[in-house]
């Protein structure tokens, strides 16, 4: 899925000269840009090309030069996706993976000298009345993955398609770190996450499936909460149960919360 295209982050460029005027360079290194930036970035949810429009007028630089930060952002989400979801947007694996891998292309494409700062949250301005050189950083987007991540979240009881010895499996204690690890190997293809339960966690089909379909639905409805705040988040913990929770309740008849994931499991069982 697409929408990560909507979200930066921050990494260190090389100077190389680019599409960006003078002019413009001077706006993008500019104390307000990065915040406003990333407000851009949020907006434009599952179109990443609707991020240059969004910061041409109010950042008065050109479709050129703003289109630099798509190209950014697909390069990013193709390369450092994964790596930024499980590792956090603001990480420094993630930083340190968008510059090794996209540093290139986006300092030919703008030219910028210096990083950006990082941002802090959404911008309602682009330019200060004073325009100022801050460090430059890029920011780099990540992408479709989010049907690769299994969130856990509170439930209630509901009958469903886990019989009780799948329902004693999947509320065991090393289930929810192996969930995870399921849901890193999935990458784009959500429907290998049931396959990668059935066999080490020993339980039907069916009652696999319903991770699938509640990483679809936790996707759909809180993609963007949580690749912000991060998948562990309260935030995105809340969005999931509030949004998925019946749909998981009614498949799986669960009757107790999983336990969130800490990392990636060796083990199911």
């Amino acid at each position: 899925m697409r929408f990560f295209a909507n979200y930066f982050l921050m990494t260190l460029l090389v100077v190389v000269d680019g599409t960006c005027n003078e002019a413009e360079k001077e706006k993008i290194t500019g104390k307000l840009f990065p915040n406003f930036l990333y407000k851009c970035s949020l907006a434009a949810k599952l179109d990443t090309s609707a991020i240059a429009p969004c910061l041409e007028g109010p950042c008065q630089i050109s479709s050129e030069c703003a289109n630099c930060f798509n190209d950014f952002g697909a390069c990013a989400s193709k390369n450092c996706g994964i790596l930024c979801f499980a590792a956090g947007t603001l990480s420094d694996k993630c930083r340190n993976c968008v510059a090794h891998k996209c540093n290139a292309p986006l300092s030919k494409c703008t030219g910028l000298t210096k990083p950006l700062s990082a941002p802090t949250g959404e911008g309602d301005k682009c330019l200060s009345s004073v325009l100022r050189s801050t460090p430059f950083a890029s920011l780099a987007l990540q992408m479709r993955f989010f049907a690769n991540y299994i969130l856990l979240t509170l439930l209630v009881v509901v009958d469903g398609t886990c019989n009780e010895a799948d329902k004693q499996k999947v509320t065991g204690e090393l289930f929810p770190n192996y969930l995870y690890r399921c849901s890193l190997a999935a990458r784009l293809d959500t429907s290998s996450i049931a396959p990668c339960l059935e066999g080490p966690c020993q339980i039907s089909s069916g009652c696999a499936n319903c991770f699938n379909n509640f990483g679809a639905c936790a996707l759909s409805n809180c993609g963007f909460r949580c690749f912000f705040f991060g998948t562990l988040s309260a935030t995105c913990r809340n969005c999931v149960a509030e949004g998925c929770n019946a749909q998981l309740l009614q498949c799986t008849g669960l009757t107790k919360p999983l336990s969130a994931p800490t990392g990636e499991g060796d083990r199911c069982l």
